[in-house]
């Protein structure tokens, strides 16, 4: 075989049906948008573009099948763009970031769908900041666009994602969950950041982590573990949207079936004592909680599990009903360590939504008092502390200051005494990789950092140079939160702030956007890193 012809028809069966939800490749469906997606990558990686120079070989292979399917979402209406473009509206009030939009038509093919698309995909595979007006992806957007218009009254459709997207009420749970795996894994739209995210993170595990292997025991437990994270909580850099999320929006279904599909984020991760079953329900008691969560019987892989028996997995609700997902692992019937005083132990071993409602409410609640202190003792959210002594004295004169109003009235001499206590120091004081910055996130609790002392550092500066201007950029946008960026630039000028590319397009306007695209799991939902102790 001829390189020529190695190269003219470089995206294979495989890498196509890499983003479909059937196994079965179709000589009159699929061979269409394959031959589609090998004409996108001779363009895509031809010698005057420079794509070849931005993003790896396979990965521009899987570009091209990105934006074939892009095509094939658009001539059989399965929803997926649609849904980005119909939000991007509702969050931002307009379609698209970044380009004119004045002859944009969101029922036509337009150019701007394409740009973006190669922006997006070129940022997360090559981790640089690429224009999105930059001439070698309007120019390819252009192309594509023509092909795309060409190829339309060809283009062969099909009734399949109707019947695959249309979720009946009664929908079983695991039926459900094989299509957050396809929304998670194997569409054009998040999959390829997802399973870029799944490959560091085996990564990581394998060369960094084989204690937690060995803590498992059976790596494809954790390997389980990890991939529930990616179908259920994390968030993608396409709206900031997790895959409950994704799938509510282009689902066919009811409207309280959405909801119900929107609340399978909200896990509980933890270790029980088994009880007991019956035909139908397992009984798992939280080890330290205390609550009894009757589980369904058919979602308990470990048969014959003694009451008594302590396991470690992880719980979702469905309709009413906890179900089992993830890894079940037994753990015998070794007692738990007790846990240590208030305020000694990981929040995170009391997972939020394994309290009950009215538990729930009270960590919320506390959560709020725990804001207004903070507020009345440093006078903001966002604080600086000149170093970490003084962060140490702080927090423990707010603490004391915390415990006082529980006991007794605010009164003027309490706030007074605070203000007096004034550890905040000015920005012009703050001495970068020493000084600290304390900052109370809404919903969640106190964050403190001497990484966003000098983020705030860099925005109060005179002027900085290109380098600082592009190590800004990404610190502030995969950094902090949205709470955070706000404060902060409501403190300082934004005259710093500009992306780290030749372009002609303005920032701020895009901010919003901005924030989703590159911390996306700041957009998550407010859980208070505060807890009650199990009584």
């Amino acid at each position: 075989m001829s390189k020529r012809r190695i190269s003219s028809n470089a995206v294979g069966t495989a890498d196509w049906m890499k983003f479909r939800p059937y196994e079965r490749f179709s000589p009159g469906y699929d061979s269409f948008y394959l031959q589609l997606a090998n004409e996108l990558f001779r363009d895509l990686n031809a010698p005057d573009r420079f794509f070849r120079s931005v993003v790896p070989r396979d990965e521009l292979i899987e570009l091209s099948v990105v934006l074939a399917s892009w095509f094939e979402d658009y001539a059989n209406e399965i929803g997926l763009w649609a849904a980005f473009v119909r939000n991007n509206k509702g969050l931002y009030g307009y379609e698209l970031p970044f380009y004119n939009l004045e002859k944009y038509d969101p029922d036509n093919i337009n150019p701007e769908d394409i740009a973006y698309l190669l922006w997006h995909h070129c940022c997360k595979s090559s981790r640089k900041f690429i224009a999105p007006d930059s001439p070698g992806i309007l120019e390819m957007a252009d192309m594509a666009t023509e092909i795309f218009d060409h190829a339309l009254d060809k283009a062969p459709g099909t009734d399949f994602y109707d019947g695959y997207l249309a979720i009946r009420d009664n929908i079983p749970f695991f039926e459900l969950k094989s299509k957050l795996q396809w929304m998670a894994f194997q569409n054009y739209l998040i999959s390829p950041e997802f399973s870029r995210g799944m490959e560091e993170a085996l990564r990581e595990l394998f060369e960094e982590k084989q204690h937690l292997i060995e803590q498992f025991g059976d790596p494809a437990k954790l390997l389980y573990t990890i991939q529930d994270d990616y179908l259920y909580q994390k968030k993608s850099s396409f709206l900031a949207f997790n895959c409950p999320e994704w799938f509510a929006e282009v689902a066919r279904c009811s409207e309280e079936l959405r909801s119900d599909i929107r609340k399978l984020s909200r896990r509980v991760m933890a270790e029980f004592t088994f009880e007991g079953a019956d035909k139908r329900f397992y009984q798992f008691r939280h080890l330290y909680i205390k609550r009894l969560f009757l589980v369904r019987e058919e979602s308990v892989a470990l048969k014959g599990i003694s009451p008594g028996e302590q396991v470690f997995t992880t719980l979702v609700e469905w309709r009413g009903e906890w179900w089992v997902t993830g890894t079940l692992a037994g753990l015998g019937n070794t007692p738990p360590p007790p846990l240590k005083v208030k305020g000694d132990f990981d929040h995170k071993q009391l997972p939020f939504y394994a309290w009950p409602d009215d538990k729930q409410d009270l960590i919320r609640e506390t959560c709020a008092e725990m804001e207004a202190v903070h507020l009345a003792f440093f006078g903001s959210r966002l604080a600086f502390i000149k170093d970490e002594k003084d962060l140490r004295a702080a927090l423990e004169a707010q603490n004391k200051f915390y415990n006082s109003t529980k006991t007794k009235v605010w009164s003027l001499f309490q706030r007074a005494r605070a203000a007096r206590q004034n550890f905040s120091i000015s920005p012009a004081e703050i001495k970068p990789g020493r000084s600290f910055a304390i900052f109370f996130e809404p919903g969640e609790g106190t964050f403190m950092s001497p990484h966003l002392a000098t983020i705030a550092w860099k925005l109060a500066q005179p002027e900085l140079s290109d380098e600082q201007v592009s190590i800004l950029f990404f610190d502030l946008f995969q950094e902090c939160t949205p709470a955070m960026v706000h404060d902060l630039l409501e403190q300082f000028s934004a005259r710093n702030l500009r992306f780290p590319a030749r372009t002609t397009l303005p920032l701020l306007p895009h901010l919003e956007f901005l924030m989703r695209f590159y911390n996306p799991g700041a957009f998550s939902e407010k859980i208070p890193n505060n807890t009650i102790m199990p009584e």
